[in-house]
């Protein structure tokens, strides 16, 4: 998974034009020195890399959401097979186990 994100977002990465960015720094930034071009290539590749990270999190936490809304509405059907009222059980509050044989306890979190 995280490999099939990197090279998505290496992909993203190769089609940035630094041309345009450095033409839009030259135009309405700050200047505030030079770099030597090993320093330069070394802290744009860190840029590069957060930039790549963030959207490997962001992605990462979309698919989170979206796999935590499928297990609510998984929970709520088998609760509701089990006969218990699902506003009866409370994630923050309580865990739940199930065993090895489909029993299932609800217990009172202590954290």
């Amino acid at each position: 998974m995280v490999k099939v994100i990197s090279i998505r977002s290496g992909r993203r990465l190769n089609k940035q034009d630094f041309v345009a960015n450095d033409k839009l720094a030259e135009k309405e930034g700050r200047y505030l020195g030079v770099l030597p071009s090993e320093d330069a290539e070394f802290m744009r590749k860190w840029h590069d890399r957060l930039i790549c990270e963030k959207a490997q999190i962001d992605e990462l936490i979309t698919e989170y959401e979206q796999s935590h809304m499928q297990y609510l509405a998984d929970l709520t059907s088998v609760l509701l097979y089990l006969g218990f009222n699902p506003e009866d059980f409370n994630p923050e509050k309580e865990k739940m186990f199930i065993s090895e044989e489909g029993h299932i306890w609800v217990v009172e979190r202590k954290e």
